[in-house]
């Protein structure tokens, strides 16, 4: 890896609507970008990936969904917990919030794009956050 020591191609990170973005930066020169799609070969991956959870790029085994996050070996499993749960907590408060105004549960359920799943209909999850029973 040498090449990629001698050229030193950098990476600089971008704010782009929705978040962060990671660009690889050349310094204008060829013989980086070959050094690191080489180095990317040699390591068997396309591409870099980026980090859902602390942003670090790293290589992936198998390409990541587009649109859904992805998580380093480091962060993994533990973070898409975590992010999980924060946006449960998100909708749950917004369906207390949606219910105080007024809304009723099916309501709720459309705007939220809330899902049945296979513990609970959704209906059920709405009235469970609201903290109603039927």
């Amino acid at each position: 890896m040498l090449w990629l020591e001698l050229t030193r191609p950098g990476f600089a990170m971008k704010l782009t609507p929705p978040g962060w973005q990671l660009e690889v930066d050349y310094n204008g020169c060829l013989l980086a970008a070959v050094a690191l799609y080489l180095a990317l070969t040699v390591a068997g991956a396309r591409t870099l990936f980026t980090c859902s959870g602390c942003g670090m790029a790293y290589v992936r085994a198998r390409a990541a969904k587009t649109g859904q996050a992805n998580f380093c070996p480091q962060c993994g499993r533990p973070e898409a917990l975590r992010q999980a749960d924060h946006r449960r907590r998100q909708k749950a408060a917004e369906a207390r919030r949606l219910h105080a105004a007024g809304w009723n549960v099916r309501r709720i359920v459309q705007a939220l794009n809330i899902r049945n799943t296979a513990r609970s209909d959704a209906s059920a999850t709405v009235r469970r956050w609201i903290g109603r029973r039927r």
